[in-house]
Formats: C-alpha cells, sequence, structure tokens
C-alpha cells in the first residue's frame, strides 16, 4: 500500500564525543567541483562529474582519491558531463544517472562504470531526466526523489530494480506537478530519510521512506535550520549527519546536524560545523572517517580543500537520570486521566518550550515557554484544566531547548494515551 503519514515517534536520549573536521594538508582535488558525485568503492574514494568553475562547464570526468595515499588521479571519464546526479554502488559498479543539460539523447541514461571498461549506457527511461535529485542504492534498487524533471509524467519518486530493468514502484506521494529538489537522502534501518530540500522555499522537513511497506512519511520533528543541497551521510542505522548546503539566508553554509534513530525514536541537534562553507558538496563515510570534497562557498567559488571527520559515538543509559544529558522522559502514569507527569532532563541553562498537540498535528496548549536551569524538571500536564475539552486518544507532547552553554537546540517527541 502507497500512501503519506504523519506520525509522531518515540525519543532515547545519546551522547556523541567531541568532534572536529580535520583539513587533511596537501591534498586539493586537481579539478576543484561542486554538484558531483562521491562514491566509494572498496579502499578508493571516485569523484564523478560536477561542474567546474575554472571551465566554467559541467564535466564528465572521474577523479580517483586514495584516503590511504593522500593521493589524486584523473581516472576515466563519463558518456555525458553531468551535474546534480545521483550515483551509488551496486556490486563493485557505479550507477550514473540524471543531471544533463544540452545532450538530448544521453539526458534519459543510465551509466554503469565497472571500473574496469569505460562507463557504457545501461538502460534509457524518460524517468531518468531530472536535476538535482536525491538517491539511495539498496540492495538491487536504485531509489530515486524529487528533482527539476521535465517529463510531465514522471514521479516524485520510483524504486528502479536492476537486476530486470523495470520499475518496482512510481509515486507522488501527494506532491503534485512541482516537487522537492535538491533534498538530501541517506539509508539507515530498512529506511531512507531525506531532509530539507526546496519546496517553494528552502526546507526542514524530514521525510521517512519505509522500503518494505512503500510508505512516505513526514516526520513532525524538523532539521534546526533549512538547508538544501548538502549530504546526508548514514554512520550506522541510527545516526545521519547532515552536512553543509544552502538557505535563503546563507549561499552556503558550514553547519551540520545529527539526526539519530534509535528504539523508533530521533532527535536532532547541532553537530561540528565545517571549517569551510559548502553547498553542493560531495561527501562519503569511508571506514570510520567522513570525507567532505568540493561542493561551492559563500562566493559562489569552488572549495579545492578536503576535510574528515573521524568519528566515536556511543549511546547513553536510558535509564540514566543525570542532568549530564539532554532527555525527555516518557510520561507517568501513562495511559492517564486527567493528570500526568512530564519529565525531562538539561544539561545547562536553556530556553524551553514544551507543547501538546493532537493527532492532526494541531497544538492544543503550550505548557512551557521560559528559561530553566540545568538539572531535572517535573511538570503537570492536567487535561481537564482551565478551557481544554480532550477527549480520549492519542496527544504527543514536544520539547525545545535551546541551550545557552553549547548554543545547540535539541528537538524530542514523545506520545501519551489519555483515558476518559
Amino acid at each position: 500500500m502507497n500512501k503519506i503519514l504523519f506520525v509522531i515517534i518515540l525519543i532515547t536520549s545519546f551522547k556523541t564525543n567531541a568532534q572536529v573536521w580535520q583539513v587533511i594538508e596537501g591534498t586539493e582535488m586537481p579539478v576543484p567541483v561542486y554538484g558531483g558525485e562521491a562514491v566509494v568503492v572498496d579502499s578508493l574514494i571516485y569523484i564523478l562529474g560536477g561542474f567546474s568553475d575554472s571551465l566554467n562547464i559541467s564535466v564528465n570526468i572521474i577523479q580517483e582519491y586514495n584516503p590511504l595515499t593522500n593521493s589524486w588521479r584523473i581516472i576515466d571519464s563519463m558518456n555525458a558531463s553531468r551535474y546534480g546526479f545521483v550515483a551509488g554502488n551496486y556490486q563493485d559498479s557505479i550507477f550514473i544517472t540524471g543531471g544533463i543539460d544540452l545532450n538530448l539523447s544521453l539526458d534519459s541514461s543510465l551509466e554503469i562504470w565497472n571500473l574496469i571498461n569505460q562507463p557504457y549506457i545501461f538502460d534509457l527511461k524518460l524517468d531518468f531526466i531530472r536535476t538535482f535529485a536525491a538517491g539511495i542504492i539498496n540492495n538491487n534498487t536504485l531509489y530515486v526523489f524529487g528533482g527539476l524533471l521535465v517529463n510531465p509524467l514522471s514521479t516524485y519518486m520510483f524504486g528502479y530494480n536492476i537486476s530486470d530493468s523495470t520499475f518496482s514502484i512510481r509515486e507522488n506521494f501527494g506532491f503534485i506537478a512541482v516537487y522537492p529538489f535538491q533534498q538530501m537522502a541517506a539509508y539507515a534501518n530498512n529506511s531512507i530519510y531525506l531532509f530539507g530540500g526546496v519546496f517553494i522555499a528552502t526546507s526542514r522537513a524530514i521525510y521517512q521512506y519505509d522500503i518494505l511497506n512503500e510508505e512516505l512519511t513526514l516526520l513532525p520533528t524538523e532539521l534546526t535550520q533549512s538547508r538544501s543541497g548538502g549530504k546526508a551521510i548514514s554512520l550506522n542505522d541510527s545516526l545521519i549527519y547532515v552536512i553543509g548546503g544552502f538557505n535563503e539566508t546563507s549561499f552556503s553554509l558550514s553547519g551540520v546536524e545529527e539526526f539519530r534513530v534509535d528504539s523508533g525514536g530521533y532527535t536532532v541537534s547541532a553537530g561540528p560545523a565545517l571549517n569551510f562553507e559548502r553547498s553542493e558538496l560531495m561527501a562519503v563515510k569511508f571506514n570510520n572517517s567522513i570525507y567532505v570534497f568540493g561542493g561551492k562557498d559563500d562566493s559562489g567559488k569552488p572549495v579545492k580543500k578536503v576535510e574528515k571527520l573521524d568519528f566515536v559515538t556511543g549511546i547513553k543509559n536510558e535509564n540514566s537520570t543525570s542532568p549530564e544529558d539532554f532527555y525527555l522522559n516518557q510520561n507517568y502514569p501513562n495511559p492517564f486521566n486527567p493528570s500526568t507527569n512530564i519529565s525531562f532532563s538539561l544539561s545547562s541553562k536553556s530556553l524551553v518550550k514544551i507543547e501538546i498537540y493532537n493527532l492532526a498535528g494541531e497544538e492544543v496548549i503550550e505548557l512551557v515557554n521560559k528559561e530553566m536551569d540545568e538539572g531535572i524538571h517535573n511538570i503537570i500536564f492536567d487535561a481537564s484544566a482551565g478551557d481544554l475539552t480532550l477527549t480520549s486518544g492519542v496527544y504527543f507532547y514536544r520539547l525545545v531547548a535551546f541551550n545557552f552553554s553549547t548554543q545547540k537546540t535539541y528537538i524530542a517527541t514523545r506520545k501519551m494515551l489519555l483515558l476518559k
């Protein structure tokens, strides 16, 4: 069944060790580009295509980077110059589609490079004609979402079965005519998460595409700032980094956000910032690091330097009540009638807002909107207080806390059940 859902997911706490992006000295891209794609195959990273500012054109070159020796070489070229396209690794071959201008014979192409022979055209489909789409290869399926489209019959997303060259799914999920573009996609735990993008304006929205059930879900928690044209990199099944991009106030962003899913919950918070502002960048996870290449800075010029983030993450004990962490606890009692206790902890003084929502996503009441000190806090929600006329059912409480010490915003949502 194909449908769009609006749901609330539970949250757990987490803690990430302090991390800093390193600029890899003595290493610059031979041909700095933005809007290309980076793909890992074995021990090497390949940068495909993109737009070259020095040449003032989209390019078809394939640049190879060896992270062990910090060395570069230009190794091959695609059949077409591509900018704002999708590429991924399947069975040690790189699949490439979209992002073609001024080449009507190849704009609908899916090409393959097996690292041995020159890239070749594998298939031609009208749905492949799109730029600035987001895409992921999972198992034997290429999933592509949104983008700027030419063919009016193309859908917002499709799943293309590589094995038999057929579409397993083509869906709009409620989008009509104009689709989001420059979203950032990453895979985690049988789902593809889509962050931000441009849809009328740059967005803070987060969508979850459930691969098994073929459902698209709009999550109620958003990115801490709107962004498009960055990269989302999955470190594992519980942690995704959303890196760089642009919005209405910044042509290029250095900011990074951490999106964590764990035991059915999620958290969004600020991560370590890049050393250079970058939009339309290329990024990959390689071993225990994220590598970032190219992109353009706030003046529109390509960034030549390579950055690397080495990461170590750990999950805090769910049962810990230490105020060292930001954490929103499950209300108690639950189910409740008419009142329940909501507790949370703050690592330092924060601006706190707590709101109650119904199933339609409408605000029922704002419980808290004030500065609060470090520590563990408890508030009482009384569903019969004042002018409230709530019926039995599921409600949600949302905590937004801006930490004055870390300058980070933490967002958490849990559900509760009112039984009358």
